[in-house]
C-alpha cells in the first residue's frame, strides 16, 4: 500500500470537528466516496503524516491492505443508508510505521454528507492473552499495581482486600468490594459451584483452581473473568485466606466468538460466491480455494492445492501472469488482468485480481480472486466483428441509415440515400429533410412525430411518411429513430433506418380495398356496408332524413350450383350485382352480404312507398332471363325491407330487413315484405319457440303419433308412419308446422330426427314385445340436414342395434327436393343405408324439379303418392292421369306405390282401379299416440 500524504487535511471549526482534533483517541472525517476531509492529530501522529490544507487520501489507504474491503463495504452502507453508525476492527497505519489494531466508531452525518470515524487503540488488547501471560509474569507479585484483577479472599468468602483493577472490573470502588460476599457480584446460579471450590481448596491447599467465572457489573451487564484461585497457608500451615487472580476475558471471548463467526461468514462467503478466491504463497502455490475457483479450472479443490492450477493456463500466459504477480509483491498494488485457459478449463477466459499479504511489511503471499468473462471477452470481440460488419452493412444496406443531431441535420448517410431519396450523402450532410424540401406538406405532423424520441421520452419512434424525392417522384418512407445519448452530456443524436416502402404501401392500398370488397363481384362486403350504414345514420341525425336497408336473397340460386357447379354460379351472381347497380342511385350502396344475399343501403328515403319503389325496380330486373352456360335462366328475389332514422342502430336495422325478407321467401318467395311490429313479435316468438325448443328434448317433451298404412282394397294395417309432435308443458300439442320449418332452420331437426329414429324402433320392439307383432314396419322422414350428417348412417344402425330390430322393419322417408338441396353426398348415404337392410320411400313425388331425371339415381323401394295428386282424383281427369302414370311408373320400377292423404272412399276406388299398392290418410284413421292402435294390432293377423 503506498504511504499516505504527506500532509492530511486541517480540521474546520465546527463543534464536532473540535472534538475530533481534542480527543486522544485517532479521529477522522470523510466524504460518503471515503475521501478523507479532516484527520485529527492523534491519526495524523500514527500515519507519520503532519496536517495540510490540501485533500487527502481516501480511507480505505490507511488501513492495512486487508482491511480495505471491509472498511469500504461499512462506508458504503452507511452512505446507503442501510445503518447510521457501524464499529469495526482494523488495522490503522502506513507500510512506513506499521500498523495496529484499531477498533473504529463510524457514524453517517447524512445531511452533510459525511462520516465521522473514531478510533481506540486496542493493539494491546487484541493480543489480549499475550498481555495478560506478559503480565502475570511481570506482576505477578505486585498486588497493588497489577494490571489484572485480584483479590484476597477470607475463608468465609469475604473479600478481604481487592486491587484497582478488580475494581475496574466490576465497576466500583474498592470500599464498596472490600467485606462483601463473593455471591454478591457474582451471576446467581454460580454460587454452589464457589462454595465447592472453597472446599477443594481447604481439602487440597497446594491446589490452584482455575476456571472461568461470570461477574455483575455495576452497570448489570455480566464480565467473564478467568480465575485463578489458590490458598495461603499460615506459618503453621493452616489455610488463612485465598488469593484469586482474574483476567477479564469478556472482550477476548466476544472476539474469539466474532474470529469464529468472521471465519463462518468468510466460509459461507467463499462458498457461495460466485468468483473463485483463492491465497498463495509467493512462489505460487495454492494454499485456499474454494468450489467457484475449482469450477472454473475444472478441477477438484484438492488438485488446486499445490502448483497444479498453472495446467489450466495456456501457456503463452504463465510469463504476464509471473510478471503480474511479481509486480504485486513488489508494492505496485492489486493487478487485474484476463488471462486465456487451456481447453480443458471450464472457462475459456478468466479475470484474475491479485493483492498481496504483508506481515510487518514484508510480502508473504497474495491473495485474489477468479471470475468467469468468457462471455464479457467474447462478447467484446464479437461487438468489434459487429462494428465491422455494422459498417459494411451501412454501406452496402438498401436501407437509407442515417444520424441527426437534435435539429435533424444530417450527420451521416449511407451511400443509399441516392437510392431512397434520390440525394447523395454528400448532399444531405450538415442540412436538415425540411431545407431539402423532401417531405411532402401533407405529412409534415406524422414525420415530427419522430421528436419523440428527444422531447417525448420515447425509446424508439416510427413514422411512415410521404416523400419527395430529388428528381421530383413521390415515395413512401419508413423511418425508425432513436436517441443516443451522448457519454459527456451534450444533446443526443438520433439515429435512424429509413426503408422506401412504396411498393409495400402500394400492396397495402390494394389489400385494405380487398378487405372490404368482395373478391367475386368486387362490391362492397359486410363490414364496408355496416360502416357506410353507420355513416348514414350520422348524416341522417343532421339532415332528419330516412334511411332504408334492402336484404335481397336470390330464391332457389342453390339450383343453379347443383345442376350447372359453382362456378357457373358465380358468374351469374356477378351478372347478378352488375343488373343490381344499374337501378340505384349514385348515393345507394348495393354489396354481397353472404352467399347470395345482398344489401342494399338508401339514404335520403322519403317513407315507405319510396322503399317499395326502389325494391320493385330491383325485382323487375329478374323478369329478363339470365344467360348460365349458354342457357337461359330465370331468377326470382325475395326482398326484405327495413326503415330507419337516425336512433336507428345499424345491425337492428339489418335485422329487420333479414327477417323481412325471410317472411317474403316463407310466404313463396319472389315477394316484396317490409319489416312491421308484427313481424318484431314473430321474431320475438320465433326466439321464444327456438329457446324452447332446444329443451324439448332433454324435458322429454317430444312425441310420436304414428298413422297407419293399409292395403288399397282391403283396408288391413301393413305398416305405420311417425310423426313427430311437441307437447308443450304451457301451449299444449303443438302443430308440426308451427315447429318443424324452425327446427329445420336452427339445425334442431338433426337432434329431433335422431331422437325420432330411436323413439320409431323403441316403439317397433314394445309391439314385438308385448304385443308379439314382429312384422309391422314403421317409416319416419328424413330431412335436408339429416342426409348432410357424416353419422346419418351410424346413428340408423345403432338404434336397430340397440333395439334388436331387423333393418327391413324400418322405413326412411325421402323428398327428391331433399336429397338435390343436400348435394352428391346425399346418394351415397341412401346407398349406405340400403346396405343396412333399410326401406327407403321416396315422398311427395311429382312436386320436385326433376322427378324422372333423378328417379333412377336413388336406391328406392317405395314411391308415395302426394296428397296434392289424391285430392285431385275427383276434380278432373288430369288429376287421376297424373295419379294413373305414378303407379304405372311405381310398378314398371318395381316399386310399392303408397297414396297419401285419402279421405274419401271414391278416392280409395279410385286408386284400387289404377293398380295402387296402399293408403294412408283419415278415411282410414288420423295420426294417434302408438298405444292407441294396440287393440288393433293384437287383433290383426299377418298380411
Amino acid at each position: 500500500m503506498s504511504s499516505p500524504a504527506a500532509s492530511l487535511p486541517v480540521p474546520s471549526a465546527t463543534v464536532s470537528e473540535r472534538f475530533l482534533e481534542l480527543t486522544a483517541d485517532v479521529a477522522a472525517a470523510m466524504d460518503l466516496d471515503g475521501l478523507l476531509v479532516s484527520v485529527n492529530p492523534a491519526l495524523a501522529r500514527v500515519l507519520g503524516a503532519t496536517a495540510g490544507d490540501h485533500p487527502g487520501p481516501f480511507a480505505e489507504e490507511i488501513v492495512h491492505a486487508d482491511d480495505r474491503q471491509a472498511l469500504a463495504d461499512c462506508r458504503r452502507e452507511l452512505a446507503a443508508g442501510h445503518r447510521d453508525a457501524a464499529d469495526i476492527t482494523v488495522r490503522v497505519g502506513c507500510a512506513g510505521s506499521g500498523y495496529r489494531w484499531h477498533l473504529l466508531g463510524l457514524v453517517a452525518d447524512r445531511a452533510r454528507s459525511l462520516v465521522y470515524v473514531t478510533g481506540k487503540d486496542i493493539d494491546e488488547r487484541h493480543d489480549a492473552m499475550d498481555r495478560i501471560h506478559i503480565m502475570e509474569e511481570r506482576f505477578g507479585a505486585a498486588f497493588d499495581n497489577a494490571l489484572i484483577g485480584m483479590t484476597i479472599t477470607g475463608l468465609d468468602a469475604r473479600y478481604v482486600r481487592v486491587n484497582p483493577a478488580f475494581a475496574r472490573i466490576l465497576g466500583r470502588s474498592m470500599d464498596e468490594l472490600e467485606g462483601t460476599h463473593v455471591s454478591t457480584h457474582g451471576v446467581p446460579g454460580e454460587a454452589a459451584a464457589d462454595a465447592e471450590m472453597v472446599r477443594e481448596l481447604l481439602a487440597d491447599p497446594h491446589a490452584i483452581l482455575r476456571r472461568e467465572k461470570r461477574y455483575v457489573h455495576a452497570d448489570g451487564t455480566e464480565r467473564l473473568a478467568a480465575l485463578s484461585v489458590s490458598t495461603v497457608a499460615g506459618a503453621d500451615g493452616s489455610p488463612q485466606y485465598f488469593i484469586a487472580q482474574m483476567n477479564e476475558i469478556t472482550e477476548l471471548r466476544a472476539a474469539e466468538r466474532a474470529l469464529e463467526e468472521s471465519d463462518r461468514r468468510f466460509r459461507t462467503l467463499a462458498t457461495a460466491s460466485p468468483s473463485g478466491i483463492f491465497s498463495a504463497t509467493l512462489d505460487g502455490r495454492i494454499l485456499f480455494a474454494n468450489e467457484r475457483l475449482a469450477a472454473i479450472f475444472a478441477m477438484g479443490t484438492d488438485e488446486l492445492d499445490g502448483y497444479r492450477w498453472l495446467e489450466r493456463v495456456d501457456a503463452a500466459w504463465h510469463e504476464p501472469l509471473r510478471l503480474a504477480v511479481a509486480s504485486v509483491v513488489t508494492g505496485f498494488g492489486p493487478v487485474a488482468m484476463d488471462i486465456q485457459l487451456d481447453p480443458r478449463a471450464g472457462a475459456r477466459w478468466a479475470r484474475v485480481n491479485i493483492a498481496a499479504m504483508f506481515e510487518d511489511n514484508v510480502p508473504a503471499g497474495f491473495v485474489g480472486t477468479v471470475e468467469d468473462v468468457t462471455a464479457g471477452v467474447e462478447g467484446r470481440a464479437a461487438l468489434a466483428t459487429r462494428e465491422a460488419e455494422f459498417r459494411a452493412m451501412a454501406e452496402h444496406s438498401g436501407d437509407f441509415l442515417s444520424r441527426h443531431d437534435v435539429d435533424g441535420r444530417y450527420l451521416y448517410a449511407s451511400p443509399a440515400s441516392e437510392a431512397v431519396l434520390g440525394y447523395g450523402p454528400e448532399d444531405l450532410i450538415g442540412r436538415t429533410p425540411w431545407e431539402l424540401g423532401c417531405i411532402h406538406p401533407d405529412d409534415a405532423e406524422e414525420a415530427r412525430s419522430l421528436r419523440t424520441v428527444v422531447d417525448g421520452g420515447a425509446e424508439v419512434a416510427t413514422a411512415t411518411f410521404r416523400v419527395i424525392r430529388g428528381d421530383g417522384a413521390l415515395g413512401w418512407l419508413e423511418t425508425t429513430a432513436r436517441a443516443v445519448p451522448s457519454p459527456d452530456g451534450s444533446p443526443p443524436q438520433i439515429v435512424a433506418v429509413n426503408r422506401d416502402v412504396s411498393a409495400r404501401k402500394s400492396v397495402e392500398v390494394r389489400l385494405a380495398h380487398q378487405a372490404l370488397h368482395d373478391h367475386l363481384t368486387g362490391l362492397p362486403n359486410r363490414s364496408l356496408f355496416l360502416d357506410r350504414l353507420a355513416h348514414v345514420l350520422r348524416r341522417a341525425e343532421r339532415s332528419g332524413a330516412g334511411v332504408a336497408v334492402l336484404f335481397v336473397d336470390l330464391d332457389r340460386f342453390k339450383l343453379i350450383n347443383d345442376s350447372f357447379g359453382h362456378a357457373a354460379g358465380d358468374r351469374l351472381l356477378c351478372d347478378v350485382a352488375a343488373r343490381l347497380s344499374t337501378a340505384l342511385r349514385p348515393s345507394d350502396t348495393i354489396a354481397r352480404f353472404g352467399g347470395d344475399e345482398l344489401t342494399v343501403l338508401c339514404e335520403d328515403v322519403a317513407g315507405e312507398t319510396w322503399a317499395r319503389a326502389i325494391a320493385h325496380r330491383i325485382a323487375a330486373l329478374f323478369e329478363e332471363p339470365f344467360i348460365v352456360e349458354d342457357s337461359e335462366a330465370f331468377l326470382q328475389a325475395s326482398i326484405g325491407i327495413a326503415l330507419g332514422d337516425a336512433a336507428a342502430r345499424p345491425e337492428n336495422l339489418i335485422r329487420d330487413a333479414d327477417a323481412a325478407m325471410y317472411r317474403a321467401k316463407d310466404r313463396g318467395g319472389g315477394r316484396i315484405e317490409v319489416f312491421d311490429e308484427a313481424m318484431r313479435r314473430d321474431a320475438r316468438e320465433r326466439v321464444a319457440i327456438e329457446s324452447a325448443l332446444r329443451r324439448a328434448i332433454e324435458r322429454d317433451e317430444l312425441r310420436i303419433h304414428v298413422q297407419p298404412v293399409v292395403g288399397i282394397g282391403d283396408g288391413a294395417i301393413h305398416g305405420f308412419e311417425a310423426l313427430v309432435r311437441w307437447q308443450h308443458p304451457e301451449r299444449g300439442l303443438v302443430a308440426p308446422a308451427d315447429f318443424i320449418p324452425l327446427a329445420e332452420e336452427t339445425g334442431l331437426i338433426v337432434p329431433i330426427g335422431n331422437w325420432v329414429v330411436r323413439e320409431v324402433c323403441r316403439t317397433l320392439r314394445r309391439w314385438h314385445d308385448e304385443l308379439g307383432v314382429s312384422w309391422v314396419q314403421c317409416s319416419l322422414n328424413l330431412s335436408v340436414r339429416h342426409l348432410q350428417q357424416p353419422d346419418l348412417v351410424a346413428t340408423v344402425r345403432d338404434a336397430l342395434r340397440e333395439f334388436e330390430l331387423p333393418a327391413d322393419r324400418l322405413i326412411l322417408e325421402i323428398t327428391e327436393s331433399a336429397v338435390m338441396e343436400a348435394g352428391a353426398g346425399s346418394v351415397e348415404a341412401l346407398d349406405a343405408l340400403k346396405a343396412l337392410g333399410v326401406r327407403l320411400a321416396l315422398d311427395d313425388f311429382g312436386t320436385g324439379y326433376s322427378s324422372l331425371a333423378h328417379l333412377h339415381r336413388f336406391p328406392l323401394d317405395v314411391l308415395k303418392i302426394d296428397r296434392s295428386f289424391t285430392a285431385a282424383l275427383g276434380d278432373d281427369h288430369q288429376g287421376a292421369s297424373i295419379a294413373g302414370a305414378i303407379v304405372s311408373l311405381g310398378h314398371a320400377l318395381g316399386l310399392v306405390t303408397v297414396a297419401e292423404g285419402i279421405e274419401d272412399v271414391a278416392q280409395q276406388r279410385a286408386l284400387e282401379r289404377m293398380g295402387c299398392t296402399f293408403g294412408q290418410g283419415y278415411l282410414f284413421a288420423r295420426p294417434q299416440p302408438p298405444e292407441a292402435f294396440d287393440d288393433v294390432l293384437r287383433r290383426a293377423e299377418r298380411p
